[in-house]
C-alpha cells in the first residue's frame, strides 16, 4: 500500500514541476485522482492566479471522482483567496480519501485544510514523500517565512508633468514619462501583491496593469474600484488572463453583470460604498490584507490619488515628473478631490529622496 501511495505521489510531484517559474509566489502543486487501479484525472497549478491543481484534476475526473483517492503534494487550501477553496471542491466531488505529502506553510491554510476534509468525513493521510515535497517548494516555504515578518505597505505611484498634469483635457496620457520610468514602474508592480485602480482609469486608458519586463517576476492581483459596475466585460483587463483581476463593486451592480464577470474568472467583491461614488479605502485595504495581499500599489486617477492620501492609507509615494508642460484648466491634475483650505492642513511628505530616471525626475517619500 505504501509503495502504491509513493507511486502516485511521485506522479503528483512530477506534474507539479510543469508550473515551474509560472506560479511564484504560489507553490508548485500537482494532483492525481485515482479510482481502483486507474488514474482518472490529473492536474497541476499552471500559473499564478489560475486554478489550483485539485480543481484541474477534479475537472478531468468529473463524476467519476466520487469515491476516489486524491494524491496532492501540498495540503489543499481552505480559504477564499484568488480562487475558491480546494477543500470545498474535494468535498463536493465526494472523494473518499486524500493523501497529502506535506502541510502548507501558509498560516492561512496550515492544518485547516486537513481539518476541514476530516470534518466532512474524508479520510486524510499525510507525510507520504514529505522530504521530496519540501524540496520541491523550498522557495515557497521561504517566501511564507519572510511574509510572516512583513508589514502591510501601501504605495502610491503618480506620473505627471512639471505643471502637475496626468493627462490632457482630452484624456491623453500615453506617454507622459519616459520608457525608463515606465520600466521602473513595472518593477514596482512585480514587487507588489496587488494594484488598485479606479473604473474611470480602466474606461479611459483600457490598461492591462500587468508586468511587462524581462526576467523572473509575478503579476499582482489587479483590483478595480467600480461602484456602479461600469467597466465593460470586454475591457482588456477583464479579457487578459496573465493576471488575476478583482472588481470591488456595490449593491448597485446587477446580479446579471456579477454573474457575467464571475464566468470570465473575475473575483467580484461587493462592499458598501460611502456617500457619493467611492469606497472606504481603509476597509478595502483591510480586506485585501486579510486575503494575504500585503504589498499594495495604487495606480489611478486624480480622485483616487486624493482619496488615498486623505484617508491616510499611503505609506510611500513614487512621483515621476516629466520635463513637459501641458497647461490648461481642463487638463487633469495629479491630485483632485476637495483639497485643503489652509496650508497648515496640507498633506506633508517626509524622508524625501530625489533621483533622475532617464529624462525624468523621481521623488520618493513617505507619509
Amino acid at each position: 500500500m505504501v509503495n502504491k501511495d509513493k507511486f502516485y505521489m511521485k506522479r503528483a510531484i512530477e506534474i507539479a514541476k510543469k508550473g515551474k517559474d509560472k506560479t511564484y509566489p504560489n507553490p508548485l502543486v500537482g494532483a492525481v485522482v485515482v479510482k481502483g487501479k486507474k488514474v482518472i484525472g490529473e492536474g497541476y497549478h499552471e500559473y499564478f492566479g489560475g486554478n489550483h491543481a485539485e480543481i484541474n484534476a477534479l475537472a478531468k475526473a468529473g463524476n467519476k471522482a466520487n469515491g476516489s483517492t486524491v494524491y496532492i503534494n501540498l495540503e489543499p487550501c481552505s480559504h477564499y483567496g484568488k480562487t475558491p477553496p480546494c477543500t470545498e471542491a474535494l468535498i463536493k466531488s465526494k472523494v473518499k480519501k486524500v493523501i497529502i505529502a506535506m502541510t502548507d506553510s501558509n498560516s492561512l491554510v496550515s492544518g485547516r485544510g486537513i481539518k476541514k476534509l476530516k470534518g466532512a468525513g474524508i479520510e486524510v493521510v499525510t507525510g507520504i514523500m514529505k522530504k521530496e515535497a519540501v524540496k520541491l517548494n523550498k522557495d515557497y516555504i521561504q517566501y511564507n517565512r519572510n511574509r510572516k515578518k512583513e508589514k502591510l505597505q501601501v504605495i502610491l505611484k503618480i506620473a505627471m508633468t512639471l505643471d502637475g498634469k496626468i493627462a490632457t483635457a482630452k484624456g491623453e496620457s500615453k506617454w507622459i514619462t519616459s520608457e525608463k520610468s515606465r520600466e521602473f514602474v513595472h518593477r514596482l508592480r512585480g514587487e507588489s501583491d496587488a494594484i488598485i485602480t479606479g473604473s474611470a482609469t480602466v474606461i479611459a486608458d483600457n490598461p492591462l496593469l500587468n508586468v511587462r519586463i524581462k526576467g523572473k517576476h509575478r503579476n499582482p492581483v489587479r483590483v478595480i474600484l467600480d461602484s456602479s459596475c461600469s467597466v465593460s466585460e470586454e475591457a482588456s483587463i477583464i479579457r487578459d488572463k496573465s493576471a488575476k483581476t478583482m472588481i470591488i463593486t456595490s449593491q448597485v451592480c446587477s446580479e446579471k453583470k456579477i454573474k457575467i464577470l464571475k464566468a470570465k474568472g473575475i473575483d467580484v467583491v461587493v462592499m458598501e460604498k460611502k456617500k457619493g461614488s467611492y469606497f472606504d479605502l481603509r476597509k478595502v485595504i483591510k480586506m485585501l490584507n486579510e486575503r494575504g495581499l500585503k504589498r499594495i500599489m495604487i495606480e489611478g486617477g486624480s480622485y483616487l490619488n486624493y482619496s488615498a492620501i486623505s484617508s491616510g492609507i499611503v505609506d510611500k509615494l513614487y512621483i515621476f515628473i516629466a520635463p513637459k508642460i501641458i497647461g490648461g484648466k481642463s487638463a487633469k491634475t495629479a491630485v483632485g478631490g476637495t483639497g485643503v483650505d489652509k496650508l497648515i492642513n496640507a498633506f506633508k511628505i517626509k524622508n524625501i529622496k530625489v533621483s533622475r530616471i532617464g529624462e525624468d525626475i523621481l521623488i520618493c517619500g513617505e507619509r
